[in-house]
């Protein structure tokens, strides 16, 4: 090793040696530094015990005059509750009051005990507008009647749609027997438009009363507290009249006044506007589609071989003198009738030729009628194949899928406006409004 190489791990050595020396006489400062600063620590706050000393604090600086909530957020916290309250109502008014009320004593001591409302500067807390607004005994007792009601009310019976009917509630102050309510609605009036009244038992079971129908015997005595009558605003046949209309809640009223109940009619809107504006959906939806399985080359078919393929197809025939082909539930999606305006009888069938057969499906009254549709056209054509027959429209022209796909365009359309009235296609209440 050369002289020069010696030199310089000599070098290099005292170097390192200098910088570690002058690291630690920097820390080393800094810490004293500290030291004279902060002092020493008298005890570790998270091990030692921790004390506040309350008098110091409130004697040496006044909290802030500002708390988690102000007085008008607590009331209008304690408002939103009051909807939900059913305790008794004298002692929630009792203590609604003592929440709300706060005299200038009671907020100075307030402020010496740490809870601090924020008041505006110089504005008296005993005159506040949220003393101003304290609710009485009595109209704590309305709401908290009022929400009772509202969360004990039954449902209307499941026949009833607001969407079509006009419907009153008869609350009685005391129940009633069957018997009696039948004396007082058996001069209920007939109308053109259907009419139910429904009668609500202990059970809070609906049990039906209209004309017509009567109780069992066992109802005769059964107790009764509140009564629902509605009228169907509109059907196939048009409106409800003005006439009927009046009739109907002249009727209702009478009823309540007999029973010493409250009506309370469940729409405030124009009832005959509404009926008109009903009535004009109705005609915008309440179509029917269909086509025609006419004679082929072959000439008219026998109706032994209709029925047999329609039955293959899984149609029935019905005493109403058509086929028809229903869903599992028994609802009808469409059906097959004679075009010639013969009713299909059994007898007919097994002696007579069919020239020209027409398959129908009702919109409105179909749930899915974009399926039932599809499965239509398929049953069709599988008869237009059997007979060797011709599938055609209404101007006796051949039926293209082009025109079947247009058909299926104006199902969706239909089935979007009704779902938008809130009437679904196939439901219960479209089966009654276009019947």
């Amino acid at each position: 090793m050369t002289d020069l190489q010696f030199l310089l791990l000599a070098m290099g050595a005292v170097i390192i040696v200098a910088v570690l020396l002058f690291n630690w006489w920097q820390e080393r400062k800094f810490i004293e530094a500290s030291h004279r600063q902060f002092g020493d620590p008298q005890g570790d706050a998270l091990m030692g015990d921790f004390q506040i000393d309350t008098e110091a604090v409130l004697n040496d600086k006044p909290l802030p005059q500002k708390a988690a909530y102000s007085a008008k957020t607590v009331a209008e916290l304690k408002l939103k509750d009051e909807a939900l309250v059913l305790s008794n109502a004298t002692d929630e008014s009792d203590h609604v009051a003592e929440s709300y009320s706060m005299d200038k004593g009671n907020h100075d001591e307030a402020v010496n005990s740490g809870i601090v409302v924020d008041w505006a500067e110089g504005e008296d807390p005993t005159k506040t507008e949220l003393n101003a607004e304290l609710p009485s005994v009595a109209e704590v007792e309305y709401k908290t009647t009022k929400a009772r009601s509202m969360e004990l009310a039954p449902p209307l019976p499941e026949t009833f749609f607001p969407q079509i009917d006009l419907t009153a509630v008869i609350s009685l102050a005391q129940a009633t027997s069957g018997i009696h309510l039948q004396q007082v609605f058996a001069e209920l009036p007939d109308h053109n438009k259907l009419v139910r009244v429904y009668a609500l038992n202990r059970d809070y079971h609906w049990i039906a009363i209209t004309n017509g129908q009567h109780f069992a015997n066992e109802q005769h005595t059964a107790e009764f507290s509140c009564i629902a009558c509605g009228l169907q605003l509109a059907d196939r046949a048009g409106p409800v009249i003005k006439d009927t209309l009046d009739r109907f809640q002249q009727a209702v009223n009478e009823a309540g006044a007999e029973l010493n109940a409250r009506v309370e009619w469940q729409s405030d809107v124009n009832i005959m506007q509404y009926a008109n504006e009903l009535d004009a959906f109705c005609i915008e939806v309440d179509k029917t589609v269909g086509f025609h399985v006419i004679q082929g080359g072959n000439g008219p078919f026998t109706g032994t071989k209709l029925r047999g393929l329609a039955e293959a197809g899984g149609l029935r025939l019905a005493e109403d003198g058509a086929f028809h082909y229903e869903n599992e539930d028994g609802q009808k999606l469409f059906s097959v009738t004679n075009q010639d305006n013969y009713p299909f009888t059994s007898e007919m069938l097994r002696t007579s030729v069919i020239y020209r057969i027409t398959f129908q499906l009702d919109v409105a009254r179909v749930k899915n009628s974009i399926e039932a549709f599809n499965h239509m056209v398929l049953i069709a054509r599988q008869m237009v194949s059997s007979l060797n027959a011709l599938l055609v429209d209404d101007n006796q022209r051949s039926l293209s899928d082009a025109q079947l796909d247009k058909i299926r365009q104006q199902l969706k359309v239909i089935q979007l406006k009704m779902t938008g009235q809130g009437i679904l296609p196939g439901s219960a209440c479209a089966l009654r409004l276009f019947s």
